[in-house]
């Protein structure tokens, strides 16, 4: 089964979550920001997957099948 995700709030949320670090004297959480607000769509659920982020809460309500498969099992939606 294929989800298609809201990439726009993904995307803010991990860079509130990397932002968070700055404040919390973290060199390398202002690169991953910039990096955030750079990524694709792609990029951002690998991301979230890798920082054990729970991609089901991102998921659009009532999704169709997408037309391509990127083969990562989540949708981006823009």
């Amino acid at each position: 089964m294929r989800v298609e995700i809201d990439v726009d709030r993904l995307r803010a949320d991990l860079i509130d979550y990397y932002g968070s670090a700055t404040f919390a004297g973290s060199p390398y959480a202002f690169g991953a920001v910039v990096a955030m607000e750079e990524a694709t769509p792609e990029q951002l659920i690998r991301c979230a997957e890798s920082e054990g982020i729970d991609l089901s809460t991102y998921a659009v309500p009532d999704s169709e099948e997408p037309d391509e498969d990127d083969g990562c099992g989540w949708q981006p939606v823009e």
